[in-house]
């Protein structure tokens, strides 16, 4: 696990190749949204759908939400 500021984010083009790599490797992020956190993944891999469900304890009968940036995605 790293953390890494997320204002270092917005200035460092590695370290959002870094989270881009963490994310197609099957792997989570944590973000800062608000005063809370926000877990994401690469909805289009399984495991990491898998892994994200296991780390917010949510079952089948509670589904996790999903953002898309519009209809056709």
């Amino acid at each position: 696990m790293r953390t890494i500021p997320s204002s270092s984010i917005l200035t460092d083009e590695s370290l959002r190749q870094e989270v881009a790599k963490v994310l197609s490797d099957g792997g989570l992020v944590c973000i800062p949204c608000s005063g809370r956190y926000r877990l994401i993944c690469d909805l289009w891999n399984p495991d990491a759908v898998q892994d994200l469900m296991v780390a917010k304890h949510r079952t089948k009968n509670k589904p996790s939400l999903v953002l898309v940036p519009n209809r056709a995605a």
